[in-house]
């Protein structure tokens, strides 16, 4: 590495948190100070902790998929990440039909069913399209008969 390419942060700035004042407050201080604050997070209590559990998710398994042009560009002018949607899409319809055929359905499945990207979708559904369409498009890899990729 050259020497021009070395940045050199500078220790002169002032640091502007005000130690003294964190350091005397009490519990009931922050406690009220995040009740008052829309942004953050409820405190969580002992209870929710032990009931919490950490939930590996599946691998997604690689496919080729052939779908109509229009529906293809309609998820890719929502913006990036389009095939997340279309998956969030699909999971939706499945947990839907396996509720209407009385298979019993996880936690899991669930709360991956009623995700906000499927809301976000659907919402974008009822009102006529993606809402906001990107400038470029996306350029993704996609798989070819020949087994190498290309872009699309």
């Amino acid at each position: 590495m050259s020497a021009k390419r070395i940045v050199r942060r500078s220790k002169t700035r002032k640091d502007k948190t005000d130690w003294a004042r964190l350091r005397h407050q009490t519990d009931e201080d922050i406690a009220r100070a995040v009740a008052s604050d829309p942004d953050a997070a409820p405190l969580v209590d002992a209870e929710w902790v032990s009931a919490a559990r950490v939930v590996v998710p599946e691998r997604k398994q690689p496919v080729y998929l052939r779908l109509d042009g229009d529906v293809v560009r309609w998820f890719k002018e929502s913006g990036p990440k389009y095939q997340t949607r279309i998956n969030a899409v699909l999971r939706a319809y499945v947990g839907a039909h396996r509720r209407v055929a009385g298979e019993k359905v996880s936690k899991t499945q669930q709360a991956r069913s009623s995700s906000s990207t499927v809301r976000t979708m659907l919402g974008r559904a009822a009102s006529g399209g993606p809402a906001a369409p990107s400038a470029g498009g996306s350029r993704s890899p996609r798989a070819t008969s020949a087994g190498t990729r290309t872009r699309a």
